[in-house]
């Protein structure tokens, strides 16, 4: 009885050895599926924040994309503006060497020795006539016109006001 008392104590705390051994095991494969699923949602959470990124870059990839187009084009409108700004100069440069020329022969008729050349420079046109180079155009009023080629251009109020006024020139 002796011996069977002992094989009993000894299958006993072989029993409570196992049970503890598979309690220990069952704890640490409970806390392994529960890091598991942790991780699993961890991982899951940082797939989406990369596809967020990936998308993020890849709008950002468009819109740098566009505003490399936009930027281009502006660029292109610069140069085009420059070009208009220096040729619109230039212009400008003509025109008032024309007017210089053009108003250096108008005081040398308004001082000329010939007295009806003279006179009549001088003479102040009537407001009725000014009024009428509003609506006067070069071209077409006659049958041998040639659209402004001889240099003739529109009458413009401006124009009218110049004549208008005696010495203003």
């Amino acid at each position: 009885m002796l011996m069977s008392r002992t094989k009993l104590i000894m299958i006993s705390i072989i029993a409570i050895a196992i049970i503890s051994l598979f309690t220990f095991v069952g704890t640490q494969l409970y806390v392994a599926i529960q890091n598991a699923k942790a991780l699993t949602i961890k991982v899951n959470s940082l797939q989406a924040n990369l596809a967020n990124a990936e998308a993020d870059v890849t709008r950002l990839t468009d819109e740098i994309e566009f505003t490399e187009l936009i930027n281009k084009n502006l660029l292109k409108d610069r140069k085009l503006l420059s070009d208009i700004r220096n040729k619109s100069n230039q212009e400008s440069r003509r025109l008032q060497n024309e007017l210089e020329v053009a108003n250096e022969k108008v005081k040398q008729i308004r001082v000329s020795k010939n007295e009806n050349l003279k006179s009549w420079a001088n003479t102040v046109m009537p407001n009725d006539a000014v009024s009428l180079l509003k609506y006067a155009r070069a071209a077409g009023n006659y049958a041998d016109s040639d659209n402004y080629q001889a240099g003739i251009h529109d009458a413009t109020s401006r124009h009218a006001a110049i004549l208008s006024a005696p010495n203003s020139f």
